[in-house]
């Protein structure tokens, strides 16, 4: 890292993936694991909270050679950052740039220390189970797509996403669009090159299904009850994560009817649709955003005369229940927390866990019958009812 990067850095003041401190500290410690138990990050020693540059106070070997015994005696599983010695006008800088841990929970001096923001604390219990799940199903989106370029992904569009996260970074501090994607996970460095991850081809890839053709959407629209009835409409759907969605929710919006009923008593006409479309839109953008993305098969989307079915690649992930999700809910633990990091600032999900609640109560609020949640080890499905399948034929709403 030259001096340039380490100045704009300091220009960025401390966050969630940068630490600032003055001099050397026996608890630096902490700070290693809570950057490797979050998305990695970088240390400056020699800068002051305020980003004032102090330079270090003594020799740069003899600090680095300290950093290391910290994490030889104190960090478990063992993990080594990356240290080097940067000279600013104002005087020496030491940088320790700390990885992503593959090995999820770290700790200090047997405790878990995490991320809030721009300080360091004590992991709660949950969080310790998170990071255990995490290291073990959230691995996939932070590798790098093989046979690509930084260029891969649309550049505009993700200097775009930066200045909503972080206003004026690249515009007017003039942060590198590539040094931001290697800290939040959509880009690593690898044979001298930054290449994007998975997610961040997913996200922000110019062409994902052009390198994967099963992470698209397939889409199919049929005149009865079965796969072997004949197909009315069909779609295969390509684009990163966000216009996936979009473009269901335009192929579901082109082919669900609306029934023109009239009440009996009252001259009246009330338009039932087949599918409340904000349980539709849940159930697609949950299969799209948490399928896995490290196997074979697309996300379908089947729209049979009385039901539809949405299903994607990949089972409830962890240890987590049917029941959790769709009796108590609060459990969020997505597979891919990179993709549902930025899908949740573009509006799309809120990382609560209340999703299948939701499209339950949406079906309820429609008259529908509930709807039916099947998980297995290869696929978890949606199934949602036709409201017309309760119509009453003749003329009045149930």
């Amino acid at each position: 890292m030259d001096s340039e990067a380490v100045r704009q850095l300091v220009l960025a003041g401390e966050g969630p993936h940068l630490e600032f401190k003055e001099q050397f500290t026996p608890t630096l410690d902490r700070e290693i694991v809570a950057l490797a138990n979050g998305g990695g990050g970088t240390v400056l020693l020699g800068v002051a909270d305020d980003s004032t540059v102090v330079g270090l106070a003594g020799l740069p070997r003899r600090i680095e050679e300290r950093v290391m015994g910290l994490c030889r005696n104190n960090i478990r599983p063992a993990l080594t950052p990356k240290v080097a010695a940067v000279s600013l006008d104002e005087g020496l800088i030491l940088v320790m740039t700390v990885p992503e841990g593959a090995q999820k929970p770290y700790t200090a001096n047997d405790i878990c220390y995490v991320r809030a923001g721009s300080t360091t604390r004590r992991a709660r219990p949950e969080e310790l189970c998170a990071l255990s799940f995490e290291a073990d199903y959230t691995r996939f989106e932070r590798t790098a797509v093989v046979g690509t370029i930084f260029e891969d992904m649309n550049l505009a569009r993700f200097q775009d996403y930066v200045e909503y996260r972080a206003p004026g970074s690249v515009r007017v501090n003039g942060l590198r669009l590539s040094d931001v994607a290697v800290s939040w996970g959509l880009a690593i460095r690898q044979d001298g090159q930054v290449r994007p991850t998975v997610a961040g081809i997913l996200l922000f890839g110019l062409h994902p299904q052009a390198l994967h053709p099963h992470w698209g959407v397939g889409a199919v629209r049929l005149a009865g009850n079965s796969l072997t009835d004949p197909i009315l409409d069909r779609a295969d759907l390509e684009g990163p994560v966000d216009l996936l969605v979009n473009e269901a929710m335009a192929f579901m919006r082109r082919n669900v009817r609306v029934a023109a009923l009239f009440s009996s008593e009252e001259a009246v006409r009330r338009d039932v649709p087949e599918y409340p479309l904000a349980a539709v839109r849940e159930a697609l953008t949950n299969a799209i955003v948490h399928r896995d993305y490290s196997v074979t098969g697309r996300v379908m989307l089947h729209l049979f005369e009385d039901r539809l079915e949405v299903g994607n690649p990949g089972g409830l992930p962890g240890d987590l229940t049917l029941d959790e999700i769709t009796t108590r809910g609060g459990a969020s633990y997505p597979r891919n927390p990179i993709v549902a990091r930025v899908m949740r600032d573009w509006g799309w999900v809120e990382e609560v866990g209340r999703g299948l609640l939701r499209i339950q109560r949406e079906m309820a609020r429609l008259g529908s019958d509930p709807p039916v949640f099947e998980s297995g080890r290869r696929q978890f499905r949606v199934v949602l009812s036709s409201r017309h399948t309760k119509l009453n034929l003749g003329g009045s709403w149930e």
